[in-house]
């Protein structure tokens, strides 16, 4: 097959969307789906019918108003997203919060290699959170990819709970099978123990320094210590 565009701005609804989708990332697979559009530029290919996994291909898919929602397959890292958002906004934890994906328009890369399918680039919004997937899946229906979950630069310095826990991408392994992706529980559960550490800790610093500045209202500034002459002020160690 030639080089050029193959897909020009194809809607995206119904079954079409979740077929079209599944090959990509389960991400988008096992998900409902908003109306979008998918365009598709192949850099080459040579498939044979009979065994396409085979062959060689390179493309670009570009995804256009496309946002998804994940199912109960992807339950786990669902929860994970609502925890993240929650401790960037406190006001997400109120009631019940669906997670909304919006897949950004850029080109996502699509190759047939070792006979599997890798892609890269699928990025994907959840408010302030980017979600990147990356990785492959076999002639088998096998997965092998990676769910990266960041923090957009220009919120972290109000969020500094977030930083704490962002301050590199989360990386969650995604294996299992196309049809029941599996993520490391242990890994999540790792990581929701520490949003709740880290929530905590900031709470409990926020509400002294509130304290601290109210004594200092009430009563003025403390006086400089004071000691012997030419002894050095009382210092506290840093924590």
């Amino acid at each position: 097959m030639p080089a050029g565009r193959v897909i020009n701005r194809v809607t995206l609804c119904g079954p079409l969307c979740g077929r079209f989708t599944a090959w990509l990332s389960p991400l988008l697979g096992h998900a409902t789906h908003t109306p979008g559009m998918a365009s598709m530029n192949l850099a080459g290919a040579r498939l044979p019918l009979a065994d396409p996994f085979a062959g060689e291909l390179a493309a670009q898919v570009l995804f256009d108003e496309l946002q998804v929602t994940p199912t109960a397959a992807l339950a786990p890292l669902a929860n994970l997203f609502v925890k993240l958002r929650a401790a960037i906004d406190p006001r997400f934890a109120l009631g019940d919060k669906a997670v909304l994906l919006r897949v950004r328009p850029e080109p996502v890369r699509g190759r047939i290699a070792n006979r599997r399918l890798w892609h890269d680039g699928l990025v994907m919004d959840m408010g302030d959170l980017p979600v990147r997937s990356r990785g492959s899946f076999g002639e088998d229906r096998s997965v092998a990819m990676v769910v990266e979950v960041s923090l957009r630069a220009e919120i972290a310095g109000q969020t500094p709970v977030i930083v704490r826990l962002l301050r590199t991408p989360l990386a969650l392994p995604l294996k299992g099978s196309i049809d029941r992706p599996q993520f490391d529980a242990g890994s999540i559960d790792v990581v929701l123990g520490r949003i709740v550490e880290n929530t905590a800790q900031a709470v409990i610093g926020e509400g002294l320094s509130r304290g601290l500045d109210s004594l200092e209202t009430l009563f003025g500034s403390p006086p400089p210590p004071t000691g012997p002459a030419g002894s050095p002020p009382l210092t506290l160690p840093p924590r």
